[in-house]
């Protein structure tokens, strides 16, 4: 009786450790297959959001084309982020917080001269980091925690996209 108690709460212990880390599946939800393949479409061509959304879309199998043989289109309306400090310490480490969002339409290609609005909206992400020196992009450290960022809102963004 005592051995299948503490096995059960060792086993609670381990489902509470492993979703306070941020683990989560990923990919359960279906993209519908007349959405596919998809082409992205962002205000700067190749940049670090549409990659990041590029890599989350292969994550989940659903691929992605030139806009001539894609079903739908990702339009990225506009992304914004906000930056505020919250700590700043005498060795020039920094706490900040940093909220981006994407602000987003899926259309639906069904003709050359006709696209169908399937849904729009925002999703935003938020995070809380120390930093040491600057916080600007060419700084090695805030460039990687702004691609990290960008690749939880890329994720987010798919998911809400998937939703029916």
């Amino acid at each position: 009786m005592r051995i299948q108690t503490a096995s059960r709460l060792l086993l609670l212990c381990l489902v509470v450790a492993v979703a306070s880390c941020g683990f989560r599946l990923r990919g359960t939800e279906k993209f519908p297959e007349a959405w596919k393949p998809v082409y992205i479409d962002s205000i700067e061509r190749f940049d670090d959001s549409e990659q990041a959304i590029s890599v989350a879309l292969e994550e989940r199998d659903i691929p992605t084309g030139e806009l001539d043989k894609a079903r739908s289109r990702i339009h990225l309306l506009g992304e914004s982020d906000s930056l505020r400090d919250v700590l700043v310490s005498a060795v020039n480490t920094q706490q900040l917080t940093i909220v981006w969002e994407f602000n987003y339409d899926l259309l639906n290609l069904e003709s050359e001269q006709w696209e169908h609005r399937i849904r729009g909206g925002s999703v935003s992400e938020s995070q809380t980091f120390s930093i040491t020196g600057n916080a600007n992009e060419s700084n090695p450290e805030y460039r990687a925690i702004l691609l990290e960022l960008r690749a939880k809102l890329a994720d987010k963004l798919i998911r809400a996209l998937a939703k029916n």
